[in-house]
């Protein structure tokens, strides 16, 4: 088989990303048809004709040799008109070569083909037959932008950088997909369609979560560094309130500063 399909690893799986073909090895596949060219009628028509041809060209050359030595004109010139016969047949027996020589070249690329010794496949290629390839290809096609294909024709699960949620006893659970073949659960909640309300949940278990990993020193760093940030957040706030003429700028500012000032105290303690 020549085909191969190219696979690469991930996550413990063989996933189909191309097709090629292995390269034949010439050294081998020549033995093979050189052994076999020579049982052709093919072989036989044209070794037949080029004998007949060195035949001719051979008399044509003595004819000739025996003009020099003649004795006579008329000798002479009997020699070369033989001479000149050889040399007429030699030309026809040349034209009836080749097309000879067309089909013994025809015949030495289909015993190529029938007879090709290919290298073995290279890293990541598993050797398949035409069936198994085109098998391969309609399953790509069909699972084309929402799961892969491994080397055994199974459709794999590609839900990797989603990230779910679910809402367990109350708290948030946040989960990112990072390997193949991994599934939502039925329960779960992908994040980019959570509503206002759980995204907030969400993210402010996020920074819980976070922050549980952190040292005391970490927490302290972090903390200062959101207050600055949530101060910054409302004046810009503020600002663009009063800008539109709310008179009710600096309060509403204020709650969102105050409201952020809560979170980071349950969020760092």
């Amino acid at each position: 088989m020549k085909n191969t399909v190219i696979t690469k690893e991930i996550d413990g799986f063989k996933i189909v990303v191309g097709f090629g073909e292995r390269s034949i090895e010439p050294v081998e596949t020549r033995k093979i048809v050189d052994a076999e060219i020579v049982k052709t009628s093919e072989y036989a028509a044209c070794a037949e004709k080029k004998d007949k041809i060195t035949a001719a060209m051979r008399s044509a050359h003595e004819s000739l040799q025996k003009v020099k030595t003649a004795k006579g004109d008329t000798e002479k010139e009997k020699q070369y008109k033989d001479h000149l016969i050889c040399l007429e047949q030699a030309n026809g027996y040349q034209k009836e070569l080749a097309p000879l020589v067309v089909s013994l070249k025809k015949k030495l690329i289909e015993l190529r083909e029938s007879n090709a010794v290919y290298f073995e496949p290279k890293a990541g290629e598993v050797k398949k037959n035409e069936d198994e390839i085109l098998a391969l290809k309609g399953l790509l096609k069909t699972a084309e932008g929402r799961a892969l294909v491994d080397i055994d024709g199974n459709i794999v699960s590609d839900k990797r950088g989603i990230t779910y949620c679910q809402k367990i006893g109350g708290k948030w659970s946040v989960t990112k997909i990072v390997a193949l073949g991994n599934s939502i659960p039925k329960d779960a909640i992908i994040y980019a369609n959570l509503n206002a309300e759980q995204k907030k949940e969400v993210d402010l278990q996020i920074e819980i979560n976070a922050a549980g990993k952190m040292s005391e020193v970490e927490k302290l760093a972090m903390k200062s560094a959101e207050e600055e940030k949530a101060l910054a957040a409302a004046a810009n706030l503020r600002s663009q309130l009063e800008i539109k003429g709310d008179a009710d700028s600096l309060q509403k500012s204020q709650e969102f500063y105050n409201a952020r000032m809560q979170e980071l105290e349950v969020i760092y303690g």
